[in-house]
């Protein structure tokens, strides 16, 4: 691969794109070369130049296979290529991303990207869920008199399809649940909270079939009159909670970003639970066969420990790769309309309109530019920071600005924030965001936070309405409703949606 000059003339937008990630530690570079090196050598996402230099136009790469890309084109539109069709547009010329100075991944071996394969893993995982079930059912039957067994089998069954469903759950098998399941944010607490974040946990299941599945199994055990010999069969079901430990930490401490009483109560009683099926199994086995003793409790333990630090392992490793790429390009997946709109190279700083309220218009639509920002997105605060100093350069005084900050654990920071811009003006906020979070500057405004500010939902409509917007607005993008929920991963690394008009419902 051919590398171009870093500044390679792309437009405004991948401008002053390019000037956040140098002020984030991170570079662009321009390369020139073939659809099999890029494919092969560079991470993702890539931004694609297509077409001739007469009409060329820009597409992201966000993943590929064997066989095709996915990609979003300069309307925002989500495709599908074959990449021998992908060479035939591509203009030879893309732009990459790297926090690592432009060295490209090195390369991999035939059997890691075998072990890697997500169709492998659903495989071992189908396997394991199947061995597992017909273990189950099989000791339950054996064991059981058969007046008892019909009860305690179903009982058992059902447990164990929720621990199957969340196990492919876990493992991306989206059709089991049928839709992709809406997150929102709102005021119901830590019950809504479980409820939607543990929903790729326990397979979409709601909060009442899990507790009845994992926590009042055992007493529907005890009046149907099981004995306490026969209850180390059922152990295979209940270690199925310790699978679930490590993933519960990663979505808690990853994805949540903080700690509840609720999540933190659900924790403990999934290692209770794991603890009781270990030692009910390794009881059972020692009474029945009579060929270990407590040996059994250390290999059952190790066993446990294998298990739970590789899926952790797997999940940790997962969102660490990658994160600073997803972090950037995130807006493409709840907008991919934002890409029309960030690239277009025709974009152009108009002159100042005469309101005071004034509104700043990039490239065609006529729409209102409103910058909503991410309190919890470095990269945001840096191209904020950029737009300002362009703004300023062309005399434009003031921006409309709405902030939109989804993370519980930012509401705190997000009242600072308020009181910060009622007390320095939206531009000197913007700067202070834009250099860190300074110390002093939050410590300043650290006053009382209003009831208005407490969640994000009134939060947004207390800047709508002090920038003299409607109060209930809905999000457009060049003339396309942005979606009205948006997925887990989206609300933690919300990104600046450019030109985008409010108008109310």
């Amino acid at each position: 691969m051919k590398t171009l000059v870093d500044d390679y003339p792309l437009g405004f937008g991948l401008e002053a794109l390019g000037n956040a990630f140098a002020r984030c530690g991170m570079r662009s570079v321009a390369l020139r070369g073939s659809v099999d090196e890029l494919l092969a050598d560079w991470p993702k996402p890539l931004l694609l130049v297509l077409g001739s230099e007469d009409e060329a136009r820009l597409a992201v790469l966000v993943s590929a296979n064997d066989e095709e890309v996915i990609l979003f084109d300069a309307e925002g539109r989500r495709r599908r290529a074959p990449i021998a069709r992908l060479a035939d547009v591509w203009s030879g010329v893309a732009v990459v991303f790297d926090k690592e100075g432009y060295s490209p991944r090195p390369p991999e071996g035939r059997i890691r990207q075998k072990l890697q394969s997500v169709r492998l893993r659903r495989v071992c995982l189908y396997a394991f869920v199947v061995l597992a079930t017909m273990l189950t059912l099989r000791g339950v039957l054996a064991y059981l008199p058969a007046w008892q067994g019909l009860p305690v089998v179903l009982l058992a069954a059902f447990g164990l399809a929720l621990s199957v469903v969340a196990v492919l759950q876990s493992a991306g098998v989206k059709s089991l649940v049928g839709r992709r399941l809406c997150h929102r944010e709102d005021d119901e607490g830590c019950g809504r909270v479980l409820t939607s974040r543990y929903a790729h946990l326990f397979g979409g299941f709601g909060w009442g079939e899990v507790g009845v599945g994992y926590f009042l199994l055992p007493l529907c055990m005890a009046a149907v009159g099981l004995s306490a010999q026969l209850l180390w069969i059922l152990g295979i079901v209940w270690i199925f909670s310790a699978l679930f430990i490590p993933y519960s930490l990663y979505i808690q401490r990853v994805r949540l970003r903080s700690w509840c009483t609720v999540c933190l109560l659900v924790l403990v009683v999934e290692v209770l639970l794991a603890m009781l099926g270990i030692w009910m199994l390794a009881s059972g086995v020692a009474r029945y066969t009579g060929l270990f003793d407590r040996p059994l409790y250390g290999l059952s333990l190790y066993f446990l420990v294998v298990a739970a630090s590789y899926l952790y392992w797997a999940k940790w490793r997962g969102s660490v790769e990658g994160r600073e790429y997803k972090r950037a390009f995130n807006q493409l997946r709840f907008s991919p309309a934002v890409v029309a709109a960030l690239f277009r190279e025709e974009a152009t700083v108009p002159p100042p309109p005469g309101d005071e309220m004034m509104e700043w218009r990039l490239g065609e639509g006529g729409q209102p530019c409103v910058l909503v920002i991410g309190l919890n997105c470095p990269i945001c605060a840096r191209w904020v920071s950029v737009l300002l100093e362009r703004a300023e350069a062309s005399g434009i005084s003031r921006l409309r600005v709405v902030l939109f900050s989804p993370s519980p654990a930012l509401q705190k920071l997000s009242a600072q924030w308020v009181e910060l811009v009622g007390l320095v003006g939206i531009h000197e906020a913007l700067r202070a965001f834009a250099e860190g979070f300074p110390t002093g500057w939050l410590e300043r405004c650290s006053g009382k936070a209003t009831e208005s500010a407490k969640n994000s939902v009134h939060l947004q409509q207390e800047w709508c309405v002090m920038h003299g917007i409607a109060s209930t607005p809905q999000l457009y993008v060049n003339g396309k409703k942005l979606p009205d929920y948006y997925d887990v991963e989206d609300l933690e690394f919300l990104h600046i949606v450019s030109t985008a008009g409010i108008a109310a419902k």
